[in-house]
């Protein structure tokens, strides 16, 4: 976990442990999960980072939160975390309407 909050962690690497780890230990898979949207709505990277990107990374959490009876928590706890980041302003709106929609 301590790597998932590094600066240097990269967000592909933290969304495929979140996959690799979702039926194994579904608390750090959806923590891991949370922090690669996170990085990709806040940190700056060779390629740019498209909206298309952020809503795949959703989809790809919720899906393995919800099947780890996690999703509510999933839902609320990136809330927070969006809100207390410093985000691109036009991805954090990708995700703050995705959770309007499905609040």
């Amino acid at each position: 976990m301590e790597c998932a909050y590094s600066s240097g962690a990269n967000p592909d690497v933290l969304l495929r442990a979140c996959n690799d780890y979702g039926k194994k230990d579904i608390d750090f898979a959806v923590q891991v999960g949370i922090q690669g949207i996170i990085k990709l709505i806040t940190e700056t990277f060779y390629e740019e980072v498209f909206p298309v990107d952020v809503v795949r990374a959703y989809q790809d959490v919720e899906k393995i939160a919800g099947e780890g009876g996690r999703l509510e928590e999933f839902r609320e706890q990136l809330g927070r975390e969006i809100m207390k980041n410093s985000c691109k302003s036009h991805l954090r709106e990708v995700v703050v309407k995705i959770l309007e929609r499905d609040g």
